[in-house]
């Protein structure tokens, strides 16, 4: 019931009714929530108590009906923390004061007609600074059946979401590298690409909302293209951009796949620096197929790393055999490394976590023992094994307990 809550090409159907002289301003795409521009809204001066010093206002389509319910909806954010409310005029209704913030916030103010409102304002006029109003909606509210009420969700096209997608991308890489570019040189610009038969993720796998790879599925197959150029970009000359993925070392064309993946994206113009190969493994883990990931990482010529390895046992209380084990097994893990991955192509090594805990093991793993440092913290077989993969010997042999002075 606003001719125009877009704002994608100009802001007509808004006047300012108090403020500054250039108080109101169309915003760029790129201050947009989405689409291609926003409302601007200047307030020089804070007014405390007095929010209707700077006023914009939009005219309804038609005046509002006595007795029935509407929801004026909008999204803002602020450069710095603000204060928004809306009001009606012909026959005034006031929202409560809503704090904003240089995050967009969603807010919605349901009020009753009483047949005389003709428009509303946003009044802006209690803390100085800038503002940002996007997607303004002014809707009937439909009574059900049951006496309630009822709203109707109007579902975006592909391309619209497209846009807010690939706008999301950009924000968050764009901000994120350049906030840490002073302290942060290696970046995962890219995690979980691949199914486990080595083919692309294509948005559709999972069966919650939340597993849906929303990147690929609106993007295409150079979302990814565009997240490698836009953290080199953004970030140092000399940062390494990786690519992340998991199961390589039981999925050998998982492993192929991801390999194709990155030739693919720099076919495209994208330079990609090194491969992360996450290794969330067992005791049972097939040594072979972890020797011939190496093998096929190694050969894609990239930097390789191992981002996140951790061996599970299948229990909080291991034996003393299964701590051997797993020591063992983080030693082969890191011997092979080194063994196939050339030196100039290692990167490093993470381990997935501290110790076993159980406060660290909330949701990863938990009741398991996969770490270098047992519940209490003490160190158990495996730190030792990790000490004498990377050290490439017993580092216990010839070492008195005493520290040696460095010649």
């Amino acid at each position: 019931m606003v001719s125009n809550g877009k704002f994608n090409t100009d802001i007509s159907g808004w006047s300012k009714y108090n403020g500054d002289a250039n108080a109101l301003n169309l915003a760029s795409a790129a201050e947009s929530y989405e689409g291609n521009g926003a409302m601007k809204i200047l307030n020089s001066t804070s007014n405390t108590g007095s929010q209707w010093k700077t006023q914009i206002h939009s005219n309804f389509t038609t005046k509002l009906t006595s007795g029935t319910a509407y929801t004026i909806s909008y999204y803002i954010k602020s450069d710095a923390v603000g204060s928004v409310r809306c009001s009606t005029t012909g026959n005034a209704q006031y929202q409560g004061d809503q704090a904003t913030s240089t995050a967009w916030k969603f807010i919605e103010w349901k009020i009753t007609g009483t047949g005389a409102e003709d428009g509303f304002n946003f009044d802006l006029g209690a803390v100085a600074g800038t503002y940002y109003i996007d997607n303004v909606l002014v809707t009937p509210t439909v009574a059900s059946g049951g006496g309630g009420t009822s709203s109707t969700t109007i579902e975006k096209t592909d391309a619209e979401k497209a846009t807010i997608i690939g706008n999301a991308m950009k924000d968050w890489i764009s901000k994120m590298v350049t906030h840490y570019k002073p302290s942060v040189f290696a970046w995962d610009v890219v995690n979980e690409p691949m199914k486990e038969d080595g083919t692309l993720r294509n948005g559709t796998e999972g069966d919650t909302a939340t597993d849906y790879f929303s990147w690929v599925k609106y993007l295409g197959k150079d979302y990814a293209v565009t997240a490698f150029k836009l953290a080199r970009q953004n970030g140092n000359a000399t940062d390494k951009l990786f690519i992340n993925d998991y199961n390589l070392e039981s999925r050998l064309d998982k492993c192929t796949g991801l390999i194709n993946y990155v030739k693919y994206i720099e076919t495209q113009g994208a330079t990609v620096d090194g491969i992360g190969t996450q290794m969330h493994i067992s005791l049972n883990t097939d040594k072979d197929k972890i020797a011939q990931m190496f093998q096929l990482l190694a050969a894609s010529g990239k930097l390789i790393k191992v981002s996140e390895l951790d061996v599970r046992l299948g229990t909080n209380a291991p034996t003393v055999e299964q701590q051997a084990a797993q020591a063992a097994m983080y030693q082969y893990v890191i011997d092979s490394y080194k063994k196939y991955i050339p030196t100039a192509q290692q990167y490093g090594i993470t381990i997935w976590g501290i110790s076993d805990n159980k406060n660290e093991h909330e949701f990863w793993l938990p009741n398991e023992s996969p770490n270098l440092w047992d519940a209490n913290y003490a160190r158990k077989h495996a730190y030792k094994g990790t000490a004498d993969g990377l050290a490439g010997k017993d580092v216990s042999l010839g070492f008195s307990g005493e520290l040696q002075p460095k010649n």
